[in-house]
């Protein structure tokens, strides 16, 4: 009989020869692979609240079905990308995070950066003239811009000011240029990011991605409802 090990996630007993290692952990083999795929979700910067998100969770309706079935389909052969826009909380950027699983789950060394618009604005400029920061302008540039997939979540929602419209240009000009895929997500269609961006860039994102809207409800407040009718209501 062989020797047993208890994976560190699952708690149960497998033979020695189904030992997973991981970091300083021993895993089974499936719990490997999970946390080897929820490692790659953290370094590609995915928030941890979007780590769970697959196109088998996401809720389908009329409203987003169009988007729901482009984003099955990617990464589309013509390598372009995707502008998923529409009302607040309808489940944009589980959809763009459910691609990065499923391309992390097909090849773990996709290249793949995720970042919040503000935030990533709001990182490159506490770089500037900061000697206690480990990662200066030029870093975090190179990150967006030679990433294989770029995702740019929530891009309209920064405060569009002179500088982050030419910084946001640059990264997207550049990918554009080099025809790298990048997926957008905003609560802005097109021509009202035109209104905050300005047409060259806007014109750049057309030009380079499939824009499709994610239409129907808040699935924040419905969640939330759901939440005090339980309560107010236990079994």
């Amino acid at each position: 009989m062989s020797d047993l090990f208890k994976c560190c996630m699952c708690k149960k007993e497998f033979p020695s020869s189904e030992r997973r290692y991981y970091g300083r952990e021993d895993y089974c083999s499936e719990c490997g692979a999970k946390a080897e795929l929820l490692s790659l979700l953290s370094r590609a910067g995915i928030p941890r609240k979007f780590w769970g998100c697959k196109h088998e969770n996401y809720i389908v309706s009329n409203e987003n079905k169009t988007a729901y079935d482009y984003t099955l389909k990617f990464p589309f052969q013509d390598k372009s990308g995707l502008y998923l826009y529409g009302p607040i909380g309808t489940g944009k950027t589980h959809l763009a995070s459910a691609i990065t699983r499923k391309l992390f789950q097909k090849n773990c060394k996709y290249n793949i950066k995720f970042y919040s618009c503000p935030y990533f604005l709001d990182t490159i400029r506490k770089s500037y003239g900061n000697e206690y920061n480990n990662r200066d302008e030029d870093d975090v540039l190179y990150e967006a811009e030679n990433s294989s997939l770029l995702i740019l979540d929530d891009i309209g929602s920064e405060r569009a000011t002179d500088w982050a419209i030419e910084t946001l240009f640059k990264i997207i000009n550049f990918r554009y240029e080099h025809c790298s895929v990048t997926i957008f997500t905003s609560n802005l269609n097109p021509d009202e990011l035109h209104n905050n961006l300005g047409e060259r860039t806007v014109s750049r994102i057309i030009g380079m991605c499939n824009c499709c809207c994610v239409g129907g409800s808040d699935y924040r407040i419905i969640q939330n409802q759901k939440r005090m009718d339980a309560t107010a209501n236990p079994k």
